[in-house]
């Protein structure tokens, strides 16, 4: 099975049924399927099977197109994140070596900045505007609505992402047909849901949460795109469209929770809220955000250290907290030091940046504790 039978199928049993919603925008199963195919058979006439098509894009419904269309094609779709600087991305791009980029006109300025130093890239294309060397829309009129005749093989590579970064250099990720559809199928064995379920996805799609994406489309479900992250953005989301059911990092959560507009809206419809990547020490009432990371030690070679956000109004000391840990985790895992910041430092998708906790407490000393 590969990514791209996903739209096909739904779009079989649901060809009128909304897969996309998107601010006004709604794009229906078989819109879905025949885009995809459209553009899988137009990338074929400017590049080759085995070829990354990277794509530098906020959240939009020609993301998702891509999602199953570049690896139709047997390319590799390459994820970038799009707060990413000049130098990163090149970085990336240097590594990955694709021969197509994908933009939006917001990032032209950067793409023509970086280009001299990208030669693999022979082909820009604009989702929406004008620039690069062509517009997205005139690239998929080149191609017709039919599925490619060759299908590329199960192993071969569908999307390549990169790892942020948190802890080094990012790391290219590959990811085959085979991978994507098996934790595809892998989720699917845990989710409960109804027969026609309005999914709300806050998640920018360069993320690795954007398997959802084809886990709900596998279901025929409506997946309700959110350009970015926004708490009110997000309740108004839930209200406007029905949502039934939604997603979030935990930081997303707490953002959400802490905003006073929540009582202004219609939440009614929402049956449950999936989330990821809470670290045990979010169970304290007392904490909002946490992140734990390792130090160099003199005896053990490194030491377990929390970095942590305390709730507003509320009061907790170093000691309660590795108490608390104690009583929870095997000993060797619990934190030795507890260091409380104002806010913790993130990237684009919400993930807290470790690597930039640890060359900020690296040359601190640290109090004694029992």
């Amino acid at each position: 099975m590969l990514i791209s039978d996903i739209p096909v199928m739904s779009a079989h049993h649901h060809p009128e049924r909304v897969a996309i919603q998107y601010q006004d925008r709604a794009i229906t199963f078989r819109e879905l399927r025949d885009r995809a195919h459209r553009l899988s058979q137009a990338l074929m006439g400017i590049a080759a099977p085995g070829d990354r098509i990277a794509i530098l894009a906020e959240n939009c419904p020609e993301y998702i197109e891509c999602y199953y269309a570049v690896p139709s094609a047997g390319m590799a779709l390459t994820f970038l994140n799009y707060r990413l600087s000049a130098r990163e991305l090149t970085y990336i791009l240097t590594n990955a070596e694709p021969s197509v980029l994908v933009t939006e006109p917001g990032y032209l300025a950067v793409v023509d900045e970086i280009r001299p130093g990208i030669p693999s890239v022979k082909h820009v294309v604009v989702i929406g505007g004008s620039g690069g060397d062509m517009g997205y829309e005139d690239l998929l009129m080149r191609g017709s609505p039919e599925e490619p005749a060759n299908r590329p093989g199960e192993d071969e590579v569908a999307w390549l992402l990169y790892t942020s970064g948190t802890t080094g250099l990012p790391k290219g990720a590959m990811l085959s047909h085979r991978n994507v559809v098996a934790a595809v199928l892998n989720s699917a064995t845990r989710l409960e849901a109804e027969l026609a379920e309005v999914c709300l996805f806050p998640w920018p799609l360069y993320h690795v949460a954007g398997y959802i994406v084809p886990l709900y489309h596998m279901y025929g479900f409506t997946l309700v795109l959110m350009r970015s992250y926004d708490p009110g953005e997000y309740l108004a989301s839930i209200e406007r469209y029905r949502v039934t059911s939604a997603s979030g990092a935990p930081t997303m959560l707490n953002m959400l929770l802490q905003d006073p507009r929540i009582g202004d809206y219609d939440l009614s419809s929402l049956r449950g809220i999936g989330y990821g990547a809470a670290p045990v020490l979010y169970s304290h009432p007392a904490i909002v955000e946490a992140a734990v990371i390792g130090l160099p030690d003199e005896m053990w070679g490194e030491q377990v250290v929390a970095v942590v956000q305390v709730r507003s109004g509320s009061s907790v000391s170093q000691g309660e907290l590795i108490a608390f840990c104690r009583e929870r985790l095997a000993s060797y895992r619990k934190p030795r030091h507890v260091v409380f910041a104002g806010e913790l430092p993130k990237n684009a998708s919400g993930k807290i940046l470790k690597r930039e906790l640890r060359d900020r407490l690296r040359s601190e000393p640290f109090p004694a504790t029992s």
